[in-house]
């Protein structure tokens, strides 16, 4: 965790995780949609990319699909407690908007105080606590007497992005800003901090 400099960016706190960095020469590709033909009916809201196939399925014929497929190989990278769905899956790109899933179930562990899956690391606690993120519902996660709505709203947009489409993070920082405006923190965030206080002690 690195805090921002003196100034303009005192407010600033920078997560800095290196551990599943890989080089990237440009943002996440995104793949013109096709243009569809007047009166066409809409694409469905959960298509998103089968990792063994490429092609758009639903979510939930995806993910399904898969885990029958790959149940003998489930394994995770980085901390399996707070990992993105997708962190469970063999062969599956870990993209950016992971972490912002990822983020979410650190949030949702600082507001109630635990997850709601809670096993051991071995094949079988890993395959229960993948399927546990797999059916869990925006409001399980971010119970509505304990967090703003936004936080169940900012769930479900993340985890139904298609994965060659960018997550919007001005509409992400929108929603947290109009949750704390919600709850009367101050949105601009702009308020005293215990290091802006600090004065190092000089030594004689």
């Amino acid at each position: 965790m690195v805090i921002g400099h003196d100034g303009a960016e005192a407010h600033f706190i920078y997560l800095i995780d290196f551990g599943l960095a890989k080089k990237e020469n440009s943002t996440n590709p995104v793949v013109e949609a096709a243009t569809k033909g007047k009166g066409a009916e809409p694409e469905e809201k959960e298509n998103i990319i089968d990792p063994k196939t490429g092609k758009k399925k639903t979510a939930t014929q995806t993910l399904r699909d898969y885990m029958l497929e790959e149940q003998d190989n489930f394994r995770v990278v980085g901390t399996a407690m707070y990992a993105a769905l997708a962190a469970h899956l063999p062969n599956k790109k870990y993209l950016k908007k992971d972490d912002i899933e990822s983020l979410l179930y650190l949030l949702s562990y600082f507001g109630v105080g635990q997850l709601p899956w809670r096993y051991k690391t071995n094949q079988e606690g890993l395959e229960k606590m993948m399927n546990y993120k797999y059916e869990i519902k925006p409001k399980e996660l971010f119970p509505p007497n304990v967090f703003p709505p936004q936080f169940g709203k900012l769930y479900e947009y993340i985890r139904y992005i298609p994965d060659d489409q960018e997550a919007d993070y001005a509409y992400i920082e929108r929603e947290l800003l109009s949750a704390a405006q919600g709850i009367n923190i101050d949105p601009s965030l702009m308020i005293p901090l215990d290091w802006m206080n600090y004065k190092p002690i000089l030594q004689s």
